[in-house]
C-alpha cells in the first residue's frame, strides 16, 4: 500500500483463524515474524494505523469464555497457568 520494495524489512506468516474454531470463537489473525524489537514495533504501528488495537490482559480468554469456548473454571486455570512461577503450578493448571 504505497510502499516500495526498499521498505521491506521482514517476511511474516499470517494465519487467519475463522470462527468458531479459534481460541476465542471469533475470527482472529495471527502474525508470525522475526522477534527483532524494531520489526515488531513497526508491524504493530502499521496494524494500529489500519484500525487494530492492543488486546487487554486476559481479553482473549475472556472472549473465549463469553463465546462458550471455555468454562469459568477453565478460564481461571488459564490465568493460573500464565501466573504460575513453578513447574508444579504449571502442571496443576494444565490438569
Amino acid at each position: 500500500m504505497g510502499r516500495s520494495p526498499e521498505d521491506l524489512i521482514d517476511d511474516c506468516l499470517v494465519i487467519l483463524m475463522k470462527s468458531p474454531k479459534s481460541y476465542t470463537g471469533e475470527d482472529t489473525v495471527e502474525f508470525i515474524c522475526h522477534g527483532n524489537p524494531l520489526i515488531l514495533s513497526k508491524l504493530q504501528e502499521l496494524l494500529i494505523e489500519r484500525g487494530a488495537r492492543l488486546a487487554e490482559p486476559g481479553e482473549f480468554t475472556l472472549r473465549a469464555m463469553v463465546n462458550g469456548k471455555l468454562s469459568f473454571s477453565q478460564a481461571i486455570a488459564v490465568a493460573d497457568l500464565i501466573d504460575s512461577p513453578t513447574l508444579l503450578g504449571v502442571r496443576s493448571s494444565v490438569n
